[in-house]
């Protein structure tokens, strides 16, 4: 994982997947001295990526879609207009 020194990132959750070998932790721009926290955690892009924008990586699905479970028709569906795409051409 490469990440900055925010608190999303240096927490007991995620030291303990680094201490369980599952998770190996980089540190990038140590030397900031600011954070976009703020935009990432209230109201910015983020909240609205996670509901709103499909991902390519979860089949389709939103963020929120993926953790939530509840997406899964989303990648069946893509997956059926895929083949009938294919069958047509």
């Amino acid at each position: 994982m490469l990440a900055d020194a925010g608190v999303g990132h240096l927490n007991e959750q995620v030291d303990e997947l680094i201490d369980a070998g599952v998770l190996r932790r980089v540190l990038a721009f140590t030397e900031l001295t600011f954070s976009n926290a703020m935009i990432e955690g209230g109201g910015g892009l983020c909240p609205r990526a996670n509901h709103v924008l499909p991902h390519s990586a979860l089949r389709g699905q939103t963020p929120d879609e993926m953790y939530c479970g509840t997406g899964e028709a989303v990648a069946v569906d893509l997956t059926s207009r895929a083949a009938a795409a294919r069958a047509f051409a």
